[in-house]
């Protein structure tokens, strides 16, 4: 009986034990959504300010992190903006002006930044997984090493931008203009590229890119560095022909000597009679 006493106290130790440790945790976690909602809160304050303020604070409290999680910052003016490092995931920046803005190493995972203005921006090794950048303007922008796995880009203006060694893996880029693009070495590993523009855009080693979509990005103006262009419009071919220089006379004539005599024909009536056919035995 005293055994079984024992061990009823045990357990009931031990489940209190568990359940204090599991509402403890369950209070860390809420403390820790609650501090972080006050300081996205706090930090939106600052950012309403303006850049200006908001870049000196920065400069002021250079290990101070920056949590915008969640953010609604729809049209907000953030051109210029030091977002280094920013946690922006599932922020709503649509419309927003980052023109110029430092977001590198940035938190973007499934942020809202459909016909935001990233003209410029520089975008070198942050986290766009799953993010909205249909119609945004990513003209300049420097996205090396950035990850857009999944990201929705179609209708992006990202002419000229630099999309070396990023992740565009399931990327839709349907209809996005990519004149003048750098990717070279880009992941496109099911990504939607075939009604992109890519005239004068540079690839090069794509990890994912099959043979027929390589085919097909040629024909429309792509570039890939040791592959044969393709054969030059059909309108020209007559300019280019005469564009040839021409042999003069003293090499045609050179031409007519080097040729070996030609074996004079037989004359039906003349070497006939000379065949002796033989019978068919």
């Amino acid at each position: 009986m005293n055994d079984i006493l024992k061990n009823q106290r045990s357990r009931s130790h031990a489940f209190t034990v568990i359940t204090t440790r599991t509402v403890n945790q369950s209070s860390v976690w809420k403390l820790a959504q609650q501090l972080a909602t006050r300081t996205t809160t706090e930090q939106m304050l600052r950012l309403k300010r303006g850049v200006q303020a908001w870049n000196h604070w920065l400069q002021e409290h250079p290990n101070h992190g920056i949590e915008l999680m969640n953010a609604h910052l729809v049209e907000f003016d953030l051109s210029g903006a030091n977002l280094r490092e920013a946690d922006l995931r599932s922020a709503n920046l649509s419309l927003a002006n980052l023109n110029g803005a430092d977001l590198v190493s940035s938190y973007l995972i499934g942020a809202n930044l459909r016909r935001a203005n990233l003209s410029g921006a520089d975008l070198r090794g942050a986290n766009l997984s799953l993010a909205n950048l249909s119609g945004a303007d990513l003209r300049g922008a420097d996205l090396r090493l950035a990850s857009l796995n999944g990201a929705d880009l179609h209708d992006a203006d990202l002419r000229g931008a630099d999309l070396s060694l990023a992740d565009l893996s399931l990327t839709n880029l349907l209809h996005a203009n990519l004149v003048g693009a750098d990717l070279g070495e880009t992941i496109l590993t099911e990504a939607n590229i075939r009604m992109a523009n890519v005239r004068e855009a540079m690839f090069c080693d794509n990890l994912g890119l099959t043979p027929p979509d390589r085919t097909y990005l040629i024909s429309q103006g792509a570039i890939f560095p040791n592959v044969l262009r393709m054969l030059p419009d059909p309108t020209q071919w007559d300019a280019a022909l005469l564009n040839q220089p021409q042999p003069d006379q003293s090499q045609l004539d050179q031409l007519d000597q080097s040729q070996p005599d030609q074996p004079q024909s037989v004359s039906n009536d003349s070497n006939l009679s000379n065949l002796h056919l033989q019978p068919n035995l």
